[in-house]
C-alpha cells in the first residue's frame, strides 16, 4: 500500500492521488486474501512494485519525469534541481544507485517465487519498446543491477538445472492434466476485474489508459499488457497477474486528482480528497471482505455465503464444499496430526523406530512436519517432497496418509490395514476428508527402487 503512495508521487501525484490509490489498494479483496496467509504470495506485489519505484526514481534523476505536482512535459526533458549543480561523476552515483537496488529487488523475488521471471520479461521488451525506456535500460550502470539480480538469482537457478527444471516439469504438468481452468482473453480480464472489486475499475482502468497514452510513462502501461498476454498465452492462474495493479492504481489515483483539479479539497491537498469514492470503495469491500478474510466463523460464513449467492460450490469442481477453498484448506489439519501420533504411540518399540509416514500430498506432509515435529520422517512424492527424496526409509513399517484404495496397497505390501480415517472437520476440503489412513509392512520394493514412480507434479 505505501509504495503505492510512493508511485502516485513520483508519477507526479500529490496527496489527492496518493489517498485514492491506497485506499483503493487497501481495499482490494485479492491483496486481503493474500495477505492473511504465510505464502510466496504475499511478498511478491513489495518487490515487484520496489522494481518499478526504482525506475521512476531514475527517471526524475535523468531529467525524464516530473517533480511532484507537475506535469508531463511531453516534448522536452525537465531537469530536476537535484541534478542541476552536480558533476558527471555526481550524475552517475545517482544513477547507479537505483539499479543497485533494483538488481537486489529482482533477485530476492525470484528466490521469493519464479514468476518475477515473467513480470521482468515484460518490463524488459517494454523497456526496449518505448524511447524513455530504452534510455533507462541502455546504460552501463544498469549492467551493474542486472548483473546482482543475476548474481542473487544464480544458486536458484543452477538448483534448478540440477534437479532438471522441476518447474517446467510443473507447469507442464498442470497443464496436461488441466488442474486449473485455462481462461480466454475475456474470461481472464474479467477474473482481474472481480477479484480486484469491480468498483475499483474506475481507478485502475483509467489508471492503464494514462500510462500508455503519455511517452513518460508509457513502458509503465506496455509492461501490464505485455505480462497480462504472457499469463494468457502459458495458461496461468488468473491471480498470477494480480501483483502488478498497484502501479495502474497509482496512476488511476493521478487521474482522478487532475480531473478534480479545481475543487476544493484537491486545491487544498488533502489526502482524502474524494470522501464519497473512498467511501463507496470501502462499503463495496465490506461486501466481499468475508471471501478474502476469515472474519466469520464457518458457520457464519456458509450463511452469509448462501444469501449473498457469492459462492458457487460447482465452479470448484472437486474443491467444493462447505467453505470457499481459501477457508476450508485452514481446517481439519491438527486433527490430522493427531490421529497419526496416536497409532504412532500405539506401534511397539520396534515398530516406532522403522516408521515411515508416507503422504498423497505436500499439504498432509507439511501439516504433519510442522504441527507434530517429533514423528519419525514424513515423506511425500509430491512437488519439492519428491526431491528430497525417502532417505533411509526402509518400507518395513509405513503409515500411508493416501486416497488409493487398499487392494492397489496390498500389492505393494505384505500386509496392509485400515487404522484410520481423515474425518476431522465437516468443512475441510472434502477431497482432503475423504483420505484413510493405513499402516502397511514390509514393502515388496524398497522406497530408493521406487522413487521415481512417486513423482507426482502438479
Amino acid at each position: 500500500m505505501f509504495l503505492t503512495g510512493i508511485l502516485a508521487f513520483l508519477l507526479g501525484g500529490r496527496r489527492p492521488a496518493q489517498g485514492l490509490a491506497m485506499t483503493a489498494v487497501l481495499i482490494t479483496p485479492a491483496y486481503l486474501g493474500a495477505d492473511s496467509v504465510l505464502s510466496m504470495s504475499s511478498n511478491e506485489s513489495t518487490f515487484w512494485m520496489a522494481c518499478l519505484v526504482t525506475l521512476l526514481v531514475l527517471q526524475r534523476e535523468l531529467g525524464m519525469a516530473p517533480q511532484p505536482g507537475n506535469t508531463f512535459a511531453e516534448g522536452t526533458l525537465l531537469r530536476p534541481s537535484s541534478l542541476q549543480a552536480t558533476t558527471q561523476s555526481g550524475v552517475k552515483i545517482f544513477v547507479f544507485g537505483p539499479w543497485i537496488i533494483f538488481g537486489g529487488c529482482a533477485g530476492l523475488c525470484i528466490l521469493n517465487k519464479p514468476s518475477m521471471a515473467f513480470f521482468l520479461a515484460a518490463l524488459g521488451a517494454s523497456l526496449m519498446a518505448t524511447h524513455v525506456g530504452r534510455k533507462l535500460l541502455l546504460r552501463r550502470e544498469a549492467l551493474a543491477g542486472v548483473a546482482l539480480m543475476v548474481v542473487i538469482a544464480f544458486p536458484y537457478f543452477f538448483w534448478q538445472a540440477r534437479a532438471h527444471w522441476p518447474l517446467l516439469e510443473f507447469l507442464h504438468t498442470v497443464r496436461v492434466q488441466r488442474k486449473s481452468v485455462t481462461l480466454g482473453p475475456v474470461g481472464f480480464f474479467t477474473e482481474q476485474i472481480i477479484a480486484l472489486n469491480s468498483l475499483n475499475g474506475l481507478v485502475w482502468l483509467p489508471g492503464l489508459i494514462y500510462l500508455l497514452r503519455r511517452k513518460r510513462t508509457a513502458y509503465l502501461g506496455l509492461t501490464y499488457v505485455m505480462f497480462l498476454g504472457l499469463m494468457i498465452l502459458f495458461g496461468a492462474k488468473s491471480y498470477y497477474a494480480q501483483p502488478i495493479y498497484p502501479v495502474l492504481f497509482a496512476a488511476g489515483g493521478l487521474v482522478w486528482e487532475r480531473i478534480f483539479s479545481t475543487r476544493s479539497r484537491v486545491v487544498g491537498d488533502r489526502a482524502f480528497a474524494f470522501p464519497v469514492a473512498t467511501g463507496v470503495l470501502a462499503i463495496s469491500s465490506l461486501v466481499t471482505l468475508p471471501m478474502s478474510l476469515p472474519v466469520l466463523s464457518p458457520r457464519d460464513w456458509v450463511r452469509y455465503a448462501g444469501v449473498t449467492g457469492l459462492y458457487v460450490p460447482a465452479e470448484e469442481g472437486p474443491q467444493a464444499g462447505l467453505l470457499q477453498p481459501f477457508y476450508a484448506a485452514r481446517f481439519g489439519w491438527q486433527e490430522e496430526a493427531n490421529q497419526v501420533k496416536s497409532i504412532v504411540t500405539l506401534l511397539s518399540p520396534e515398530d516406532r523406530g522403522k516408521v515411515t509416514l508416507l503422504c498423497d500430498n505436500y499439504q498432509e506432509a507439511g501439516a504433519l512436519q510442522f504441527l507434530a515435529p517429533e514423528l519419525p520422517r514424513v515423506i511425500s512424492g509430491h512437488n519439492t517432497y519428491w526431491l528430497w527424496g525417502p532417505g533411509n526409509s526402509t518400507g518395513e513399517v509405513v503409515v500411508l496418509i493416501t486416497g488409493r484404495p487398499i487392494d492397489e496397497l496390498r500389492r505393494e505390501y505384505e500386509e496392509v490395514e485400515l487404522v484410520g480415517t481423515m474425518n476431522g472437520s465437516r468443512f475441510q476440503v472434502p477431497s482432503e476428508r475423504r483420505k484413510r489412513i493405513y499402516l502397511g509392512r514390509h514393502r515388496h520394493r524398497t522406497f530408493q527402487a521406487d522413487w521415481l514412480s512417486f513423482k507426482s507434479y502438479g
